[in-house]
């Protein structure tokens, strides 16, 4: 996914087991298995302004549920966190994202 930017910090972050211990290839199985819509986050304390801060539930090659929360700038997908989704998570993309 060449369109896909990990900076080292987010990729550091999301390899630490309470993300996860999510690699580069994990996150690029989830875009490639999505299903559904991406959601926007509208919450004022996940803004990244002047972006839009997306995020969907897919699965990795383990089938593990990983939440994705992305942003898009200049046609590039840009991580800004990955952790394994919780069940309100789950619910929630079930209502909104589906």
């Amino acid at each position: 996914m060449d369109a896909l930017v990990i900076h080292d910090a987010i990729l550091s972050k999301i390899a630490k087991q309470d993300h996860g211990g999510l690699t580069r290839a994990d996150i690029e199985d989830c875009f490639r298995n999505r299903c559904g819509r991406k959601c926007l986050d509208t919450r004022p304390q996940h803004a990244t302004p002047p972006h839009d801060t997306y995020w969907f539930v897919s699965s990795d090659k383990n089938g593990r549920r990983i939440k994705i929360v992305f942003l898009m700038i200049d046609g590039q997908i840009v991580l800004k966190t990955a952790f394994p989704a919780t069940p309100v998570v789950e619910s929630v993309f079930q209502k909104f994202g589906k």
